[in-house]
Order: C-alpha cells, then structure tokens, then sequence
C-alpha cells in the first residue's frame, strides 16, 4: 500500500520539506526522513515526526509538543526546527483529517545503542545467542533487548566520560534551566552526530524522545505539584516508581491496581532521570545493562534491591584478580586506579536506590570524575 505521506511537501516559501520515506513506526507517530530546500538551495536532511489527530488530542502529545517549543536552545539536546498543523483539503473522505508535523535534525550516525554495539564488536565476537526480552511500559508489549545477554567490553573510561560529560550538560539545562524531567532517557534515545565538515572528528551526542517528558512546576528537586507520572521503560526505571507501576503480569505478588497508591507529590521527580543516566553509564562501561535478566521478574526485584555487578573495567587491581569468569583486560584497559574510583564513585551514586540521596545533576557535574564546573 502506498504510503500517502510520502512526498508531500510543507512549510514556508523560503524553508521547505519535503517527506521521503518512512524510517521509524510508533503507536502514536511515524517518523520520516525528509529532505530540507532553502528556497533552491538543498541542505542537510532532517527526520519529521508525523503526530495524527486522536494522539494529538492526548494529553502526553500536547505535552510534549509544548515542551519542544519552549525547549532552550542547547548543542546537546535534539532541538524542534519547526512545526505544522495540515488539515488535509478533503476531511469527508477522511475521518481524521489533521496532520501535525514536528521537524528536527536528521541523526545519520545512528542512536548510542548502536555505538555501544558497534564498538563492543570491535574488542570481541559477539555471541550467536539471540537478544532477551525487555518490556516497555509505555506500550505494554515485548520489544528487543537493548544489549546482548553476553558481556562485551563497552568503552574505555575515558570515552564513556567524554560521553557522559555532553549527557550531564543536557541534563542539566532540562532540569535546572527547562525545569523539565525527561522520564524515558535510554540509549535508543541519545542520538550521534558527526561534524559536518569532518568525517574524523568526533560525534556529538543529542537527547532525544521527549514524548514522556514533563514540566515540573517549581524549582524544588523534590518537585511538589508536579503530579509525576511513572513511565519509562522497565530496564531503566527507577526502583522508588516500580510500587506505582502496573507490573502484575510479571510479579505474581504485585499490588491489584485498584489497590496501588498514588505516586506522593514530594516524590524527587528528577531522581529518576539521574537513575537512567547510572543505567546509561553502566552500559557504555561493561557493554550491558545493570539488571538485564532473561526472568522479568528477577530483573524487577534486581532493580528494587539495587541489585548489579560492578563493571570489570571499575575495578581495582586486586578486585580483578579476584574476579571469575571474566576476561582479562588489564593489557589493553591501562585506565589507572585512581580514574576508575572515580567514575565508579559516580556509577554508585547514580545507582543509588533512596531518590532522596541519590546524585542529583548538580552532584554529577561537579563530581571530580566529570568537573564540568
């Protein structure tokens, strides 16, 4: 069947879209990949987010349109490049006749899942044995594992610090400047982006995927008011949310929604994004998520108890000679001990289980290991 959006083409005479082919399918969306003219001039392509009338029409889809809008500019966060509402020339012939249409850049290089992936691959053979099964809340189904079940290598420290350090400045400017909580940061939503100019220079990393968000109406860390929402994906949700979560098909002693408490208005809501970006860390150093398990309710409880192995590459000399089973990389990791005891120091903040003393992105940024200021 042809796809009716393809080629349709919008915006202002001197800035113009044109939509090719469709990249990316959601419940609530479709992602193109569009060409971008000025005028005659052809510029670099970018990705369009087509948002139809009935999801428009929730709550989560104003929400996070309005949250693009008044996002601050930032070289580190996926910025909105415009926005259109279509209301297509014969609505009688289509019950849903409106159209919206959020353009940004178009990401060639890929999502830090990939990365992570790709650089694994480099070090060694990736195992033949299939991915798990990891379950998004914000659907409700089973989806593929981020990572393989298999442990690979990860990244050096030094790189997953350079990394890290361009996540901790967008984080930043959500929570401190946007008063924004992104409630689903995940590899699959750190986008890469390769210098235009310079194909050997380095990528620059950009959050993305802010159909989740919220606007925390104060300035306080603990957030009152804000009415928080749990939501995420499971792998790298925060323990403080999972007694608020709808997880019976996976826990057979889970609390009957009918019986769940409301998450309390002096929950840390930011908490739960630092909590992620602990996920994240983890997965740059060790090549693998903190509470992957292929029993989702082993990884739920794995999760509540804070429950992970730490890193080879954090290590100390003699914690690695003590480790089992685990492959010896001291020849080609010469990452000194003082270097590791630091981002070790931050994974375990950021992972750890009380939101109210857990790192906050002030702590993070000011942490030795980061020291962005």
């Amino acid at each position: 069947m042809e796809d009716p959006e393809k080629g349709y083409e919008f915006g202002p005479p001197e800035r113009h879209f044109c939509l090719k082919s469709a990249v990316a399918f959601g419940g609530s969306s479709t992602v193109y990949e569009a060409e971008h003219w000025n005028r005659s001039t052809k510029l670099n392509g970018v990705a369009v987010k087509v948002i139809y009338p009935e999801n428009m029409a929730s709550c989560d889809a104003k929400q996070e349109l309005d949250i693009w809008k008044e996002l601050p500019h930032h070289p580190h966060l996926l910025q909105l490049i415009h926005y259109e509402k279509r209301i297509l020339d014969d609505p009688a012939e289509n019950t849903n006749n409106t159209r919206h249409y959020l353009v940004m850049q178009f990401s060639r290089s890929g999502n830090l899942l990939r990365f992570v992936r790709q650089e694994g691959k480099k070090e060694e053979t990736m195992s033949n044995k299939g991915p798990q099964q990891v379950m998004s809340l914000t659907s409700g189904t089973s989806t593929r594992a981020s990572l393989s079940a298999n442990k690979s290598k990860g990244i050096s420290i030094r790189a997953a610090r350079d990394i890290m350090r361009q996540l901790a400045s967008a984080i930043y400017c959500l929570h401190k400047v946007a008063h924004v909580v992104h409630n689903d940061l995940k590899l699959e939503n750190v986008l890469g982006f390769e210098p235009e100019d310079d194909q050997d220079g380095p990528i620059t990393w950009k959050i993305a995927d802010f159909g989740l968000s919220q606007k925390v109406r104060t300035d306080s860390y603990l957030g009152a008011n804000s009415a928080p929402t749990p939501c995420g994906t499971v792998a790298y949700v925060a323990p403080e949310l999972i007694s608020y979560m709808d997880l019976e098909p996976y826990l057979e002693d889970s609390v009957p929604s009918h019986n769940r408490p409301s998450l309390p208005p002096d929950m840390p809501v930011f908490a739960r994004d630092m909590w992620a970006l602990g996920c994240i860390l983890y997965a740059l150093l060790a090549g693998q998520l903190p509470f992957m398990d292929g029993i989702q309710s082993r990884m739920i409880r794995r999760i509540s108890n804070g429950d992970y192995e730490m890193p080879y590459r954090l290590l100390s000399d003699s914690e690695r000679e003590n480790r089992q089973g685990e492959p010896n990389w001291n020849n080609n990791d010469n990452e000194p001990e003082g270097s590791r005891s630091e981002a070790r120091q931050v994974l375990e903040h950021l992972l750890d289980t009380n939101p109210r003393t857990r790192w906050t992105i002030d702590d993070l940024c000011q942490s030795r290991w980061l020291s962005l200021y």
